[in-house]
């Protein structure tokens, strides 16, 4: 358990999960889910790991993330836009990697 009582999800796991069960490549959907990982850092909906450790951020500038740091809500349009101009991954894929990652939280018991 993180910090924040909330279950270990391992990302590398997940992404390979996600990735097999929507054929989508490895890499497009890993880009997406750490977009969302970091916005989930900045948000204060989870922790780094291990828990408190500084996190460097892969897609967000430093300061980019203040205007919600620590409201622990996490807004979809927000992440989805953040998500496609990251990676340049369109919408409907990143709705497909979101619907897949929450069938994949589903069979683990989480979500």
């Amino acid at each position: 358990m993180e910090d924040n009582g909330l279950p270990y999800v391992d990302g590398v796991g997940l992404a390979a999960w996600v990735a097999e069960h929507t054929d989508l490549p490895l890499d497009v959907v890993a880009s997406v889910l750490q977009v969302e990982f970091e916005y989930m850092i900045g948000v204060g909906l989870v922790s780094s790991d291990p828990p408190g450790a500084h996190y460097e951020l892969v897609y967000y500038a430093t300061g980019e993330l203040d205007d919600v740091r620590g409201t622990r809500r996490f807004d979809t349009d927000r992440f989805t836009r953040d998500a496609e101009r990251f990676t340049g991954v369109g919408l409907e894929t990143i709705d497909r990697i979101v619907a897949s990652e929450i069938e994949y939280l589903h069979l683990r018991g989480i979500a």
